[in-house]
């Protein structure tokens, strides 16, 4: 694993993040499960952490748009359920490098979370500008289909654009305003979470 920090928005990049074999399962898995209508995602809801004041109507959309494009690795099979597992394990790894470098004489407590779900993205999604809820934001990208493009990660602050590349993973600090451009074709596999971190 690879780690650089994005100056400005102080992003942690990491690339080479898990092993290559594991990508490619991840990104078969979406592509067979949204090829095949296979919805084993028990994500019913979501708190809307990625928009900031996403009103009434938009919540329904949301949460229609959350279930059909969000595939829960616990229900797949134990391979998928491993996977998840060293996910969770590397990307705890990277968070500890992350705040070692950038917090070099803090004490720090990386709070449990999770990392166990697959987005599914295709042509015509994006995110719009907004601040995540937690302290840190991880973004992990499997892989894309060949004929990808667009998606870029914009830091509206600081007018940086970031291509997204296919095994790595990205750490978001919570006060960093970013969107997503609107992905133009082709679709994407990607991972997120939201990392509780308290220093002292």
């Amino acid at each position: 694993m690879d780690f650089t920090i994005l100056e400005g928005p102080n992003v942690g990049i990491f690339d080479n993040f898990l092993d290559p074999t594991d990508c490619k399962d991840l990104y078969n898995l979406a592509f067979w499960s949204k090829k095949h209508n296979f919805q084993l995602n028990l994500v019913d809801k979501d708190d809307l952490s990625m928009e900031q004041d996403p009103g009434k109507d938009r919540q329904e959309e949301h949460a229609n748009e959350w279930r059909a494009r969000n595939f829960s690795l616990d229900l797949y099979p134990n391979v998928y359920r491993r996977i998840s597992e060293r996910v969770y394990k590397k990307s705890f790894e990277a968070v500890d490098e992350y705040m070692s470098k950038i917090y070099p004489s803090s004490v720090f407590n990386i709070e449990h979370y999770e990392f166990n779900t697959l987005h599914y993205l295709p042509k015509g999604d994006k995110i719009s500008k907004h601040l995540d809820c937690y302290d840190y934001g991880l973004v992990f990208y499997a892989g894309f289909s060949r004929n990808y493009s667009g998606g870029d990660l914009y830091f509206n602050d600081h007018d940086i654009t970031l291509k997204p590349v296919a095994n790595r993973m990205l750490m978001i600090p919570s006060d960093v305003m970013h969107e997503v451009l609107p992905i133009e074709s082709g679709y994407r596999v990607s991972m997120t979470t939201f990392v509780p971190v308290t220093l002292s």
